[in-house]
């Protein structure tokens, strides 16, 4: 559960802004890397709340790998 959670926050936002940085540069217009901090930050934000949604969707399902404790 902790990696479904841990990949949303670090792992989805890093991915998107490189694939944003490198559609930049492709285009011709590469800007410093400050100018795409909050593009992270908000990619980051949405990866909390997902990630947490995720957990707690596979936390009330018992998908984690682990039975459901009572």
């Amino acid at each position: 559960m902790l990696k479904t959670m841990l990949a949303w926050i670090l792992v989805y936002p890093f991915v998107t802004v490189l694939l944003i940085m490198l559609i930049d540069y492709l285009r011709g217009q590469p800007e410093e890397v400050l100018y795409y901090l909050p593009n992270y930050l908000g990619f980051v934000t949405a990866g909390i709340v997902i990630g947490f949604v995720m957990h707690q969707v596979q936390k009330t399902r018992g998908v984690a790998g682990s039975p459901k404790k009572q």
